[in-house]
């Protein structure tokens, strides 16, 4: 064995390190002598390193002659143990804090089995992946493999390329999870060597995304391709603003997951890009101020969604016409809002000019003129005017006897609808 400085060193072959790779090695002194040589072992067997220690597991390292030796470090391994976990030790207290502060890659090892049933290492480690030596691993997806991404230079293009390859043969092989894994790695390392918006970034991020999700993971894969779509904002030529509808699209698949804050969100980034691009006074615009106007009415705020709607109708009104079936939907949707928030006579206004609009241009028959004439006698109903609540009614019963039959249920319906309305106007419930 040699000295450096406080240190000694192992090699594979006890030749001087040259430019071997540096790993430190710390453990708590009591797992030293069980456990040294077998860490070296799976050190060595993964790649050819030279694995620095001290002797005494608990010397003092707080000198700057240590430090400067400690930074030259390429990766810090860090073995987990009972005894460690419980007791403490130079390991947890010095070791594990200085590379984290100094940006080193720290492996931390489990080598007892069983050891995340007594503790939880991540209130202990925090986020910083471990590896647990005992489990079983797949022959394609071995200990040696996992141990090398921890010993490589993160910094070489090469080698991300690499491992790039290597999760696109993990994912022909249907073995998503473990892809996923190594492209999570990749991601990770392009970010902070090639910058976010690298292309081989973005092409890793796109893999990600489309490995997370055939891998069952759907909300992370729609994360994932959210930050890749977020990172070309500001790209987007004028003229061809298709991220924008890919964004608009998966804030509607959120939405569809229930993940209704994360769809807000997204939409509103919509909308900002929308007014940077096209403009307050275009019909995208007011599409995408309709559908951040949905995502407040989700959450209740319907005073939010109201003051949203009104801005889109009047754009637009302006640009489409009143009788556009875009602003038509509009108006609905604020009659809907108003209706929310008890302005029953002012929804049944609006509900009124949509049913009557529609009736003139697609005619009675037509689905959303039924809808429209139903959301009409729910407000006028709701604002007590049953008399016009029945009148709405019996204009029903011509178009659901020629759509459905007289003796369909929604003729009989509606027609005993008009009945108990008929009632209520004359107080006879309540007589």
């Amino acid at each position: 064995m040699k000295k450096n400085t406080v240190f000694r060193y192992r090699t594979p072959d006890g030749a001087d390190p040259g430019d071997l790779p540096r790993v430190f090695f710390s453990c708590h002194p009591d797992d030293f002598e069980m456990y040294f040589e077998i860490v070296c072992d799976m050190l060595f067997s993964a790649m050819d390193c030279a694995v620095y220690y001290t002797e005494d597991q608990n010397e003092d390292l707080s000198s700057v002659e240590a430090g400067g030796s400690l930074r030259s470090m390429r990766t810090f391994v860090i073995l987990l143990s009972g005894s460690l976990l419980i007791r403490g030790g130079r390991a947890m207290e010095h070791d594990l804090p200085f590379a984290v502060n100094n940006s080193i890659t720290v492996l931390p090892l489990v080598m007892e089995k069983d050891l995340e049933e007594h503790f939880r290492i991540r209130d202990i480690i925090g986020d910083i992946p471990y590896i647990d030596t005992t489990s079983d691993y797949d022959p394609d997806y071995s200990l040696n493999d996992r141990i090398y991404r921890y010993l490589v230079d993160k910094n070489d293009p090469g080698i991300l390329r690499q491992y790039h390859a290597l999760a696109q043969l993990f994912s022909m092989k249907e073995m998503y999870k473990e892809a996923a894994e190594y492209l999570e790695w990749v991601v990770e390392n392009r970010k902070r060597v090639l910058g976010r918006d690298d292309p081989d970034t973005l092409s890793s991020m796109n893999a990600l995304s489309d490995t997370l999700m055939k891998a069952g993971q759907k909300i992370r894969s729609m994360d994932v391709n959210e930050q890749v779509l977020e990172l070309m904002l500001g790209k987007i030529p004028a003229m061809n603003p298709g991220v924008l509808v890919k964004l608009n699209n998966l804030a509607v698949e959120y939405d569809e997951l229930g993940e209704h804050e994360k769809a807000l969100a997204v939409k509103e980034k919509v909308l900002v890009e929308r007014i940077r691009i096209l403009g307050e006074d275009d019909p995208e615009t007011a599409v995408a101020i309709s559908n951040l106007a949905y995502s407040y009415g989700i959450r209740g705020e319907y005073g939010k969604k109201l003051e949203l709607e009104r801005i889109a109708y009047e754009i637009q009104c302006r640009i489409l016409g009143e009788d556009d079936p875009s602003t038509l939907i509009t108006l609905s949707n604020t009659a809907n809002s108003l209706l929310n928030l008890g302005e029953t006579e002012q929804a049944a206004e609006l509900y009124r000019n949509v049913y009557d609009a529609r009736k003139r241009i697609l005619g009675p028959d037509d689905g959303k003129t039924v809808n429209s004439a139903r959301y009409l006698a729910e407000s006028l109903r709701s604002a007590g005017r049953y008399s016009e609540c029945a009148d709405v009614y019996r204009e029903l019963i011509p178009v659901y006897t020629s759509l459905y039959g007289e003796d369909s249920h929604q003729v009989k319906e509606t027609k005993a609808s008009i009945i108990y309305l008929e009632k209520l106007k004359d107080n006879e419930l309540y007589g």
